[in-house]
Parts: structure tokens; C-alpha cells; sequence
């Protein structure tokens, strides 16, 4: 079970460096990025920015980030074709073993992706009901790649009777961005949860008896 850290957990503000700062002390297993292109520039934001080079931060940052602490991070395309840049640009800094993707992963891609892939509700092209489980399951084996892991549904689509669809499909399930702790407490008791998302990561770490803090490392 992972714990992902919601990008702007802890109202530091999203894609911000006071979000990465904060977030450094904490034990979770991954931190979430919202990521566009314009032009060349690969850079960070929840909406796309006319002068990005002004007002956000570029991918680049990101990737020195995850380098020096080591978190993974779950790389939320929010367009079609990033997946490949994304990749290269991890890969330059010694960083592809530790990104993950989210979000708007299109079909023509899948073959590009070699890394872990959480596929979103709007890839199916389906409602996201009970009825259409297990032809999201069947939908996901046809591709024969298993970095393809499984769901990635905001909380609110997860009903129980979903969740036990899911489990009998034996389809794993990512849900975002859950902060009550009673919604959190419903979801962990379904095994098949692999990750949940989160702006309060410490509530998730405690519910599953994890330390909150990340021990400090001596140097």
C-alpha cells in the first residue's frame, strides 16, 4: 500500500517549492507533479500557463528534487504526448526508475510507456460503474504490458460495490485525493487500494501505523 503526497498537500500550494520543501520531511512513498509542454519547456502547473517560464517551475526542478531525496514521483500529464518527454528528460537526470504516470496517458502512447502507468477514468472512454469493470480489466490485459498496474479514480467513484467489483476482477485500484479520514479509513480496508492520494499524507501514514516523519539520514 503507497502513500502519495497530493501535490500542494498541506496547503503549501500547488507545484510550489514551498510544497517540496515541506514535503521532504514526510515518509511518504510518492509526490505528485501536474505537468504541460509549451514549446520545449517542460514545467509544472494545475493549469496551463501562457508565459510559463515566468510563473512556474520547470519539470527540471522536479527531477533534481526526486535525485537528491528519492521520493518517486507520480507525473500527472494533464496533455496527450508527454509521455515520451517525460521519460527522456528522467532518464538525462538519472531519475527514470523513479517516475510514474497519471492522468491524460492516451492510447497512442501505451507502447511508448515503459514505466509504471495508472490509467485514468477518462482512457476507457466509459462510465465509471460497476457494470464496465471488467471490461476496463480486459481492456488493460489486451495491451500485454504489465506496467500497466491498474485504475487511477477520483475517491468518489469508488463505492463499495465498485471496490468488490474491482476486487473480484482483480483489478488494482489508485484513488485521489481522498482527505477525510473516515473516506481514507473505508478505502485501506479494501486490499485491492494499492495507493491513495492525499493533501493530508500524514492522516493516510497514521492509519496505516507508519512513521510520519522520514527518519534524517546521517551524513
Amino acid at each position: 500500500m503507497l502513500v502519495t503526497a497530493h501535490g500542494g498537500s498541506f496547503g503549501t500550494g500547488r507545484n510550489t517549492e514551498k510544497y517540496f520543501q515541506t514535503i521532504k520531511d514526510y515518509n511518504v512513498d510518492i509526490i505528485e507533479v501536474d505537468i504541460w509542454k509549451r514549446g520545449d519547456l517542460l514545467y509544472i502547473s494545475h493549469l496551463p500557463r501562457l508565459f510559463p517560464k515566468l510563473w512556474t517551475l520547470p519539470l527540471s526542478y522536479v527531477f533534481e528534487f526526486v535525485k537528491e531525496h528519492r521520493f518517486k514521483v507520480n507525473c500527472d500529464v494533464k496533455q496527450g504526448g508527454l509521455v515520451k518527454p517525460v521519460t527522456e528528460l528522467a532518464r538525462s537526470y538519472g531519475v527514470e526508475d523513479l517516475i510514474l504516470f497519471t492522468g491524460s496517458v492516451k492510447p497512442f502512447e501505451i507502447k511508448d510507456v515503459t514505466n509504471e502507468v495508472w490509467l485514468n477514468r477518462s482512457f476507457f472512454g466509459m462510465p465509471p460503474v460497476c457494470e464496465n469493470v471488467g471490461k476496463m480489466k480486459a481492456r488493460i490485459e489486451s495491451y500485454g504490458k504489465s506496467n500497466i498496474k491498474g485504475i487511477n479514480f477520483n475517491y468518489k467513484y469508488l463505492s463499495d460495490e465498485f471496490l468488490k467489483r474491482c476486487t473480484e476482477a482483480d483489478l488494482a485500484v489508485s484513488a485521489f485525493t481522498v482527505d477525510d479520514e473516515k473516506e481514507q479509513e473505508r478505502l485501506l480496508s479494501y486490499p485491492i487500494i494499492a495507493n491513495l492520494t492525499s493533501n493530508m499524507p500524514d492522516v493516510t501514514l497514521k492509519l496505516l501505523n507508519k512513521e510520519i516523519k522520514r527518519k534524517k539520514v546521517k551524513k
